[in-house]
């Protein structure tokens, strides 16, 4: 037989070794890639977000929610985890699929410094928006539904300076209105300050907007002009 002689018998026994320890790695790798897959997560600056029940998290066009509670439920023959996440704006419920969550954009509300780094943002010069109503009414409805505070700013800021000009259409004013409100109820619960005393604050820091905006805008005609 085979196992009768000394060199085939030892290549044997080592080669079964080594399948059982590769088994072992691959087993190992595995069970660890199933463990970061099924954690729950939202991606905020390449952060991997865990939920916990009590935390606050920004749900796109909603605003700032909290974590009430963590469910099982089921849907079909499997069961599957949701968050209940309060409305902290009005107090509805939203019940959310934790296998959802990134793919809504739920995220983490910004940190005091994230803070400060929107109010100078809210007051910096920016992009003029599409001409065509249709073609820039898509992309702030894009922006906004990315969750990411700083789109959303960026809408206000042009929907601000658009109100400037002319009357915004019933369309525009209804996102302007949103999108104010996005911004300045996250910004009241980070910097712990009245919504009242948030707004003004925000107002100002759109007008300086709208001023660079314009103050850059004379310029390039002067330029041209000149040239």
């Amino acid at each position: 037989m085979l196992l009768d002689h000394p060199i085939p018998t030892a290549f044997f026994l080592l080669s079964r070794k080594f399948y059982f320890c590769i088994n072992r790695i691959l087993c190992k790798i595995g069970k660890e890639a199933e463990f970061k897959f099924t954690k729950s997560r939202s991606f905020c600056g390449g952060r991997m977000m865990v939920i916990r029940i009590g935390q606050k998290v920004a749900y796109p066009n909603h605003g700032v929610c909290q974590v009430e509670a963590i469910e099982d439920k089921q849907v079909g023959d499997v069961f599957e985890k949701f968050y209940m996440l309060r409305v902290i704006s009005n107090n509805s419920s939203i019940l959310v699929p934790k296998s959802k969550v990134e793919e809504i954009g739920i995220r983490p509300i910004i940190n005091s410094v994230q803070c400060q780094d929107l109010m100078k943002f809210l007051s910096e010069d920016f992009e003029d928006p599409p001409s065509d109503w249709k073609i820039r009414s898509k992309q702030f409805h894009t922006k906004i539904q990315t969750g990411n505070i700083f789109e959303v700013a960026d809408v206000l800021k042009k929907l601000y300076f658009l109100s400037r000009l002319k009357p915004l259409s019933f369309r525009d004013q209804r996102m302007f209105e949103k999108t104010k409100f996005l911004v300045i109820s996250e910004m009241a619960i980070v910097c712990s300050q009245p919504e009242c005393k948030v707004e003004e604050r925000v107002c100002e820091l759109l007008e300086m907007s709208y001023q660079k905006h314009i103050g850059s805008g004379l310029k390039a005609t002067a330029s041209t002009a000149i040239h």
